[in-house]
């Protein structure tokens, strides 16, 4: 049985096999992030300083409306009803779990669901592939927090 990877984060995740071989995960259209609070706290040689802390993970989709509803997803102008399409936000359920099925999102994340269907790809030093410049374009595994 081939397990179904479903990607949460906005980003397309590439994983490399031993072999070389890359596996893109696009996004899913579902996104999730954590909360965050951030509080100024007083410049260090003029340098600003933040006290940041995590809440609640939200999980969210992005929804595209014009006047008639007739637009293509991602569209800025509607040519059916000749008018702006506005992107909204809207906050969703968490996805089930189901057998066969995994998640990606970030670590952050994986560490917060504490959720054996949540998985992180490795970006660590042993994990991360990186192009000539040191961008990452992909990593060699997943990891789990659970």
């Amino acid at each position: 049985m081939t397990t179904k990877i479903i990607n949460l984060t906005p980003h397309e995740i590439r994983i490399f096999s031993a072999e070389g071989k890359a596996l893109s995960v696009p996004p899913s259209g579902i996104v999730a992030r954590v909360e965050e609070r951030s509080e100024s706290l007083a410049p260090i040689n003029g340098i600003p300083v933040t006290k940041n802390s995590f809440g609640d993970i939200i999980y969210s989709q992005d929804t595209y409306t014009c006047s008639c509803g007739e637009h293509g997803l991602g569209a800025t102008f509607c040519n059916t009803c000749q008018q702006p399409v506005f992107k909204n936000n809207i906050v969703v359920e968490p996805p089930p779990r189901k057998p066969g099925v995994i998640y990606l999102v970030s670590s952050l994340i994986a560490q917060r669901a504490q959720r054996e269907d949540f998985y992180a790809p490795d970006t660590g030093p042993k994990g991360a592939v990186r192009d000539p410049k040191g961008n990452i374009i992909g990593v060699k595994g997943l990891q789990q927090f659970f």
